[in-house]
C-alpha cells in the first residue's frame, strides 16, 4: 500500500509542534484529525485551518490523554466516520515542575509535591500514548498498513542523562521503552507498520521557548519524516533529523 492520501491522528494539535506537523500533512493532501484537551482552542484551530485547506480533509476531537473512556470513543467515532486510522502522531505532552494546586478556591495554592508531578506527566507523555497506540495498532494490522510516531526528546536519552526536570526525562525515557515495546510486536515480512520515536529538538514552541535554537519547521520535519516513511524504513527506532540517536 503507498503511503499517499492516509488518515493521520495528531494528538496535542492546537499549537507547537502538533499543528505545525497537521499543517504539513494536510498540504500533502492527507485527512488530518486533530485532538487537544481545550475544545474552544481545538474549535478554534478548526476554523482557521479550514480557511487556508480542504475542509473536507480537516477534523477534530477533544481528547484529554489522562481519560482512557474519552479515547475508546473517540477511536469509535473515527472508525465510523473515517474507517481507518493509518497514521498516529502521539506529540500530546507536558512538562511542569512545580505547577500549584488548590483543594479549595479560599485556599492558598499549593506547590504539586515530586510524586503528583511524576503522576501527571507520565499520564500524559507516557501512558496515555501507550493505550492510544494499542487501540489503533490492531486496525493498522487489519489493514495492513500503519506509521505510529511517538514524540520524545533527546532529554530522555540515558546516554546523555541530567538532573533537571527528572519526570519530563523519565517520561520520555520510558516512552522510548514503549516504542520498542510496540515496534516488537510487527512482522516486518508480513507487515507494513513502522513504529519509531523521533526526537524533534528543542524548537521555538510554547514548551520550548523563544530561545530555543530551532525553528518550528525543523522539528516538523523530523516528524513528518517519521510519519511518512517507505515500507523499507526502520521500526523501533529513536530517531532527530531522520539520523539515528541513542536511547
Amino acid at each position: 500500500m503507498e503511503n499517499n492520501n492516509k488518515v493521520a491522528l495528531v494528538t496535542g494539535a492546537t499549537r507547537g509542534l502538533g499543528l505545525g506537523v497537521a499543517q504539513r500533512l494536510l498540504s500533502q493532501n492527507h485527512t488530518v484529525i486533530l485532538t487537544g484537551r481545550n475544545p474552544i482552542r481545538l474549535e478554534q484551530v478548526l476554523i482557521d485551518l479550514k480557511k487556508t485547506s480542504d475542509s473536507k480533509s480537516i477534523f477534530a476531537y477533544e481528547l484529554d490523554m489522562t481519560n482512557v473512556d474519552q479515547m475508546e470513543e473517540m477511536i469509535k467515532k473515527i472508525i465510523l466516520e473515517h474507517n481507518s486510522i493509518d497514521i498516529l502522531i502521539n506529540n500530546a505532552g507536558i512538562l511542569i515542575e512545580g505547577e500549584e494546586r488548590v483543594s479549595n478556591p479560599t485556599q492558598k495554592a499549593l506547590p504539586l509535591s515530586k510524586k503528583e508531578i511524576f503522576h501527571k506527566t507520565f499520564e500524559t507523555n507516557t501512558i496515555g500514548p501507550f493505550l492510544l497506540a494499542e487501540m489503533i495498532l490492531p486496525m493498522m494490522k487489519k489493514n495492513g498498513f500503519g506509521r505510529i510516531v511517538n514524540v520524545s526528546s533527546g532529554m530522555g536519552s540515558l546516554e546523555s542523562m541530567g538532573n533537571d526536570w527528572p519526570a519530563y526525562r523519565s517520561s520520555k525515557t520510558a516512552l522510548n521503552a514503549v516504542t520498542r515495546i510496540l515496534a516488537s510486536q510487527i512482522n516486518p515480512k508480513a507487515e507494513d507498520i513502522l513504529i519509531n520515536s523521533v526526537c524533534p529538538g528543542w524548537v521555538r514552541t510554547d514548551m520550548g521557548g523563544k530561545n530555543a535554537p530551532r525553528a518550528l519547521d525543523r522539528g516538523v520535519d523530523s516528524i513528518v519524516w517519521g510519519a511518512l516513511l517507505p515500507k523499507d524504513g526502520p521500526n523501533g527506532g529513536f530517531f532527530r533529523d531522520g539520523k539515528p540517536i541513542r536511547f
